[in-house]
């Protein structure tokens, strides 16, 4: 790592410490200990959970939060960059671990990782649509086996399955519906019980009663009245913040997304409509939690006295904690007192299989693990593992492991354990030195012993009696790279039919301390190359063109361990790095480029049109602020803009002047917008996208295609377009479409999802003053992400000056 390298990560560590408050951090402990009851959402996405109502739950209640999200997110926008598919999934993956930490909340996820079927394909608008894709039954087992494994008393999914909501959305309730009952009957997934997890009674089922259609539909079907109203208005003295103010903390991770929003102190509340209960009393309207035993010592009946007592010394120690905050001594001695009661609790549990044993066996453990990690905190005990910035997979790595004493009398151990579960003692300096396999992409800060943690570590220390163990991540997560890093400058390629051959640049890296004599290759072009100790240089090789279609190309190291290392950071979530194959997506294309045009590319950072403009060969110039202000837009036969890029002020000041560039002979091509990306008076005339969304979106990639205007220059050169080139799309058609515009345009498309009647506002143009104007809700850029022929095909026509159109 250089100097700058290690700079800024000395300012990271600085930043969070300046911005951790130990109080904030031990109230924050203490807030669980309130409550030995759970409370499980479901979602689709990650930014689908009720924030505020989590943050009521967990701030004010202390219910244990969990939410489990079915996917990644991996099909949704991107409003900070153009990470997409697998990447995108990565950073929501990271969103959704933040935004849950904010919470102090389990995340548990039905996506096992890349490649995953229960996968964000893209909208749905059905619930059959989204089971067809990731099975019915598969995403059932996976759901009974997060509520038999977290054990939830309460289960709320986030939305309603009515129409117009989202078909993940819809998929996720009903499976939350049907898994009420399947996760208490013995004869489910009997593989279950072999790997220790037995039934679990859910005792309540709710559903939020407000609009779950969100408004995308105004047919929308009314929600169920309320039973319950959860009042998220309240505020927190420590914290500082109303319950829904948390909750917007918590959102604004999903940066993604563009959530977070800014709520004043106010009041507010949540209603929910109790579905289902399994509770013969206690079903009263005043709180979610009637009825249910919300603290240990309410339990103490089902046992003998001497069990009865122990839950309420437990109950009267925490009690007692929280008189004593902030008071950290006072703290700190009152925990012990409760670690002792559990340490009395579990020694006098029955063995299985009595129910009651068991379930109080499963909350007495929660209870130890929250105690714990209150212990810690109040006891100013700060044990830190750090990791290397860089690790190489498969060889020696150093881990250094310190333990600070804010506190006398405190014997502390720390051990570095792996993600496979080796663990390497530290030598006198505190070095533990251990060898990691190849990462996997999702790392969780909540299971930071699964296969995705590279290394974690464990504390262990001895206080008043009682020997208290924790897992502690690193703070900083390492770039985990392979031996021989090998990185395609480009990744996916265009090449047009005809070429003989092309030219790719591989960069390779030597991340190890030795000497590596190798040969690199692409197909059968290949070249010997000697690397030093850490050394990197970019190899460029002449690839002879294959037959026209799709191909996928391995560029390979010979005699030593190769791959691509990936890495992405933001700010707000850090960085997620992992190993895959190096390989270049190749696709070998019949398609003609219209002569002689010039085109100028207006750019948001959401889409790479440009990039696969110019693989086919076209002459494209991005258009910087100053173009748009006083530039000669007339020097262009074509302007593109870009996804959503009108959401950029500096392009929407200059609406005019592109009206005039239109007016004055010119071809203006817009790309998808949502009407709140700037798109008022963005076309030189009317032109209306229409609103709700999920009514003006053909989501089906396969949706039929009717032509209206075979013969419009735009469908026929420099590529007569046929039903060829809407073969393969992939995730959907189009999205944001037109719904009303001026008489000027004219439909060139029509489609529809099954069901449904035609739409024609996905590809409109208009011959406008001397020029044209052309608008397109197709998803060409994802379809050229995805090489999709058609698309480049298409885009190629409507590039075309307006001479030609």
């Amino acid at each position: 790592m250089d100097s700058s390298d290690e700079q800024a990560r000395a300012h990271r560590r600085i930043a969070r410490q300046a911005a951790t408050s130990p109080l904030v951090e031990l109230w924050n402990a203490l807030l669980p200990l309130r409550s030995a009851l759970s409370f499980m959402m479901t979602g689709a996405h990650p930014d689908d959970e009720a924030s505020g109502l989590l943050a009521r739950l967990a701030k004010k209640d202390g219910a244990r939060t969990i939410y489990v999200c079915a996917t990644r997110g991996q099909g949704g926008q991107n409003a900070l960059g153009s990470e997409s598919g697998d990447a995108l999934a990565a950073i929501r993956t990271r969103e959704m671990e933040e935004a849950a930490r904010i919470l102090d909340m389990e995340v548990h996820w039905l996506d096992r990782g890349f490649g995953d079927p229960i996968s964000d394909f893209g909208f749905a608008k059905t619930a059959e649509a989204t089971t067809a894709i990731w099975g019915e039954e598969r995403l059932m087992e996976r759901l009974v086996r997060v509520i038999r494994t977290a054990r939830p008393d309460i289960i709320c999914p986030t939305f309603l399955d009515v129409g117009g909501q989202h078909g993940h959305h819809r998929a996720m309730t009903r499976a939350a519906l049907r898994a009420y009952d399947v996760a208490a009957d013995p004869e489910a997934f009997p593989e279950h019980l072999a790997a220790g997890l037995a039934p679990w009674r859910i005792a309540k089922l709710y559903l939020p009663a407000f609009s779950g259609a969100g408004g995308s539909y105004d047919d929308a079907e009314p929600p169920p009245p309320a039973t319950v109203e959860v009042d998220i208005g309240g505020y927190d003295r420590v914290l500082g913040a109303t319950y829904a103010q948390i909750g917007e903390w918590s959102r604004a991770c999903h940066r993604t997304q563009e959530m977070g929003l800014w709520r004043g102190e106010r009041p507010a509340h949540v209603p929910l409509h109790r579905l289902q209960s399994r509770l013969s009393s206690g079903n009263a309207k005043t709180s979610l939690f009637d009825g249910l035993p919300q603290r240990l010592g309410d339990l103490a009946e089902r046992f003998d006295a001497a069990q009865g007592d122990a839950l309420r010394r437990i109950d009267a120690a925490i009690d007692l904690a929280f008189a004593r905050f902030p008071d950290f001594d006072g703290v700190a001695a009152a925990i012990h007192s409760g670690l002792r009661a559990v340490d009395e609790a579990e020694a006098r549990l029955d063995p299985p299989p009595d129910p009651h044993a068991d379930d109080l066996s499963h909350r007495l453990a929660i209870k130890r693990h929250q105690l714990a990690r209150t212990s810690r905190i109040a006891l100013s005990l700060v044990a830190r593992i750090e990791l290397p910035d860089t690790i190489v997979a498969g060889k020696l790595a150093e881990a250094r492991l310190s333990v600070f004493y804010g506190r006398p009398k405190v014997l502390a151990s720390l051990a570095a354990v792996t993600g496979d579960g080796v663990t390497m003692e530290p030598d006198d300096h505190g070095v533990a030195r251990m060898m990691l396999p190849q990462s996997r992409p999702f790392r969780s800060h909540f299971d930071p012993l699964s296969p995705a943690a590279p290394v974690v570590a464990r504390l262990r220390y001895f206080v008043e009696g009682q020997e208290i163990e924790q897992t502690l991540a690193p703070d900083d997560a390492p770039m985990i790279v392979p031996p021989v890093a090998l990185e395609p400058r480009s990744d996916r390629l265009v090449v047009r039919a005809g070429t003989p051959a092309f030219d790719l640049r591989i960069g390779v890296r030597n991340n190890t301390g030795d000497k590596i004599e190798t040969t690199i290759a692409v197909a059968e072009a290949r070249t010997p190359l000697t690397l030093a100790p850490g050394g990197s240089t970019d190899v460029d090789l002449r690839v002879a063109a294959p037959r026209p279609g799709r191909h996928r190309l391995a560029v390979a190291a010979a005699g030593v361990e190769h791959g691509r290392a990936r890495s992405q950071a933001y700010p707000h979530v850090g960085r997620t790095s992992w190993i895959e194959p190096a390989e270049v997506e190749l696709l070998v294309i019949d398609s003609a480029i219209p002569d002689h045009v010039r085109i100028g590319y207006v750019d948001a950072g959401t889409d790479r049109t440009a990039f696969w403009l110019g693989q086919l060969g076209l002459d494209v110039m991005p258009l910087d602020s100053e173009d748009f202000a006083a530039g000669d837009l007339a020097r262009f036969d074509t302007i593109v803009v870009g996804v959503k890029a009108f959401s950029r002020p500096e392009l929407a000041r200059s609406r005019s002047r592109l009206h005039d560039f239109v007016r004055g002979g010119g071809h203006l091509v817009t790309q998808f917008h949502r009407s709140q990306d700037g798109w008022d008076g963005a076309a030189p005339e009317r032109l209306e996208i229409g609103h709700p969304s999920i009514r003006w979106r053909v989501c089906d990639p396969a949706a039929p295609i009717i032509v209206l205007v075979p013969d419009h220059p735009l469908l026929t050169y420099p590529n007569r377009i046929g039903p060829e080139d809407w073969q393969g799309w992939k995730k959907e058609r189009g999205l944001y479409f037109a719904a009303s515009w001026h008489d000027a345009y004219q439909p060139l498309l029509a489609l529809a999802d099954p069901g449904e009647a035609p739409l024609k506002g996905g590809l409109l143009s208009a011959r406008i003053g001397e020029g044209r104007h052309t608008h397109v809700s197709l998803t060409l850029s994802h379809q050229m992400d995805e090489l999709v022929p058609g698309a480049f095909r298409l885009f190629a026509n409507l590039v075309q000056a307006e001479k030609n159109a």
